[in-house]
């Protein structure tokens, strides 16, 4: 019969053995409290014997007196041996057996030997004389269920035979002890082989009667234990398990007590919190709170203990806890509640959130708010204008504001650019408007601002200093100005939607921003007059000999204003690269750009968009070895072709006023050289044969 004792005799454990013997089952077993099933005469001992195991020091062969449930008394023997936790004694572990039938059989050895003889053959216990060289003189019946063999065949063997090699040497040293004449020896443990080469765990004591005349060996009494030391075993493995698995763990794992004291703080603990196990354990569960929650500390505790006995603390809450050096952190929190003989303990489980809250603190944050500009953005505006549309303000205004030319830039600068426009049109707006007013980017290049309680006169000033600002910043930064265009309305009467206001809003913006346009562009046309990339003079011969060229290779009279424009704005794209000496900037990677960003421009320019593809090709080579396209002969548009032709005539020939003859033959030159190559042939002939026939008429 096995049961497993707390520090105060309660049973928190028992086999199905005792149950039975008991007359319980084995759940009502680990609810009694194992004094009240001993008769009186055994108490006292039995206390002694559990004192005395808890100090470390194990009770063999107690005697006690077991009172069933029945009222049947039931004289037992058995040890006492302590159980630990955390390095500590917590209980004992207690192995009876029932000795009704061995206490006959005692009162009847006392009448008769042969009573004696026979009660020996039936005992459970093996009882085994050695001679002096631990040869086996005699073995009772009862070896038979442990080792496999009868009787007969144990005797004369070395009993050392028997064992296991690893605990040859506990044994021999006991059995040594015996021949020097020492006392009987306390019980040990060592295991013996069955015949079918399994081993049972065996429990020994030995008596030297060597000198005793009628005995003359070394008595040994056996006991199997192999299920105690199975069950032993098991228990033990589960806490290590327990133990490895805790400090495994990434969660804090931290077990308190009813007064709020550590137990138990695993690895994780010691990491999450900063303080090794050796400074927590013992140490109140303070040491982990804000110290402002102290007060409420053991209120909260008690809260917890009597929710119920033992059980699990529902879904996990959160909390705040706080590291070593005062460091407080959010933490989520699952606990359960158990409950032995020593009291009520709570474990809980405790996670790191701090990550996870920053996480969500940005997500909420990205929800409302534009990543770029730190605004807010379009799902937020549109929901303050939904609230606002209830409230009660006397008036409300909206200013809608969007900056000119943004995918221009983006096109031809690239977004990194773009993007740095719009952070510093959001940083304007956010510094002019005022205290409570809400500011959004609600698209691309779009701003949007709501102004509660904002008359008229006050948001057109607002609307003014925006523009003013935005204006500064383009005389300071010349090389990229910012335009914007704005537009504004607000809402007197309730009957006024939010919506209404809006399209009122972006109708006045919408009619800014064509005025805006014009402006841009042209601003882009004095950036190449005021860097010198406009020649008057040249322009103007450029633009002679292209309608020459164009009318000779048969193009309509009416697409002859396009060619003007041609010939005016084709180098539109320099605006963006050109440095302030007149020369392009940058590599000549840089510059081969420019046909490009000239084409960007002319696209987003109403009366430039037809001139457009013309731009982007006109420094493509009849060969394909132009940029920045690399299209050959007759796939380059034939006004683009007529564009490379005449400035390569034009800058090869002179200035205008100071070309003259000898001039005219070196570009001629020039061109019949790169004629087929550079130059579409037919144009380059045709050239040719118009700057000669000038040449005729003037006598050159």
């Amino acid at each position: 019969m096995i049961v497993c004792l707390n520090g105060e005799g309660g049973i928190s454990y028992a086999n199905r053995a005792w149950a039975e013997a008991m007359g319980y089952t084995a759940g009502e077993s680990a609810r009694l409290d194992f004094f009240a099933m001993i008769d009186d005469d055994s108490r006292l001992g039995c206390h002694q014997a559990l004192s005395k195991a808890l100090a470390g020091t194990a009770w063999q062969n107690l005697q006690l007196t077991l009172v069933a449930s029945d009222g049947r008394q039931i004289p037992a023997e058995g040890n006492l041996t302590a159980l630990h936790r955390e390095g500590r004694p917590a209980g004992a572990l207690g192995i009876f057996r029932d000795i009704t039938y061995r206490r006959q059989v005692d009162a009847t050895l006392r009448k008769n030997e042969k009573q004696f003889r026979l009660l020996i053959k039936n005992a459970l216990d093996i009882i085994m004389i050695l001679n002096r060289d631990g040869t086996i003189r005699y073995t009772s019946p009862s070896a038979e269920a442990v080792f496999g063999l009868k009787p007969e065949e144990l005797l004369g063997k070395d009993f050392h035979s028997l064992l296991h090699p690893d605990d040859l040497e506990e044994a021999g040293r006991q059995l040594e002890r015996m021949k020097r004449g020492e006392a009987p020896t306390a019980a040990f443990e060592v295991r013996g082989r069955r015949r079918d080469g399994s081993w049972r765990h065996i429990q020994l004591m030995a008596n030297n009667t060597l000198d005793e005349p009628a005995i003359e060996g070394i008595v040994l009494n056996a006991r199997d234990v192999t299920e105690q030391t199975v069950a032993r075993d098991r228990l033990s493995a589960s806490e290590e398990r327990f133990r490895y698995l805790a400090n495994s763990a990434a969660d804090a794992i931290i077990t308190v007590d009813e007064r709020g004291g550590i137990t138990f703080w695993n690895k994780a603990a010691e990491e999450i919190f900063g303080y090794a196990a050796e400074q927590a354990l013992g140490e109140k569960i303070d040491l982990v709170i804000p110290r402002r929650f102290l007060s409420r500390t053991s209120e909260r505790l008690d809260q917890l203990f009597s929710k119920t006995a033992a059980g699990s603390g529902g879904r996990p809450m959160e909390m705040t806890a706080r590291r070593q050096g005062g460091i407080e952190f959010p933490v989520e929190l699952s606990f359960s509640t158990w409950v032995t003989r020593q009291g009520s303990f709570l474990t809980a489980i405790i996670r790191d959130i701090s990550e996870r809250k920053e996480a969500e603190r940005q997500l909420k944050y990205l929800s409302f708010h534009d990543p770029l500009t730190g605004l807010y953005n379009r799902a937020y505006f549109e929901e303050e204008m939904s609230r606002m549309e209830k409230s009660r303000f006397r008036s409300m205004g909206m200013i809608l504001a969007d900056v000119d030319g943004l995918k221009l830039i983006n096109d031809t600068m690239g977004h990194k650019t773009g993007d740095g426009l719009l952070v510093v049109m959001a940083g304007i707006i956010k510094d002019i408007c005022r205290l409570g007013d809400m500011a959004a980017r609600i698209g691309g290049d779009e701003f949007a601002v709501l102004l509660p309680n904002c008359e008229r006169d006050m948001i057109d000033g607002i609307c003014q200093r925006i523009r003013e600002t935005t204006s500064q910043y383009s005389r300071q930064n010349p090389e990229l100005p910012l335009s914007l265009s704005v537009g504004y309305a607000v809402r007197r009467m309730e009957e006024t939607t939010m919506n209404e206001v809006y399209r009122e809003a972006d109708n006045n913006m919408y009619r800014e921003k064509v005025r805006n346009h014009d402006v841009l562009v042209k601003g882009f046309i004095q950036a190449l007059e005021r860097k010198n990339l406009i020649d008057p003079g040249r322009a103007a011969a450029l633009e002679e000999l292209m309608l020459d060229l164009a009318i000779a290779a048969g193009i309509p009279h009416h697409h002859l204003s396009e060619i003007s424009l041609l010939a005016r704005y084709h180098d539109i794209g320099n605006a963006l690269l050109a440095g302030g000496d007149g020369q392009p900037d940058g590599q000549a990677g840089d510059f081969k750009r420019h046909p490009e960003i000239g084409y960007h421009i002319a696209l987003s320019t109403p009366y430039l968009g037809s001139i457009a593809d013309w731009i982007l090709k006109h420094h493509e080579r009849w060969d394909g070895r132009g940029f920045p396209l690399g299209v050959r002969g007759e796939d380059i548009p034939l006004e683009a072709r007529i564009l490379a032709l005449a400035a390569s005539y034009v800058e090869a020939a002179g200035p205008p006023e100071q070309a003259g003859a000898e001039g005219c033959r070196r570009a001629l030159a020039a061109i019949r050289k790169e004629s087929g190559k550079g130059y579409d042939p037919r144009l380059a002939e045709l050239l040719a044969g118009m700057m000669e026939k000038r040449l005729s008429l003037e006598g050159r």
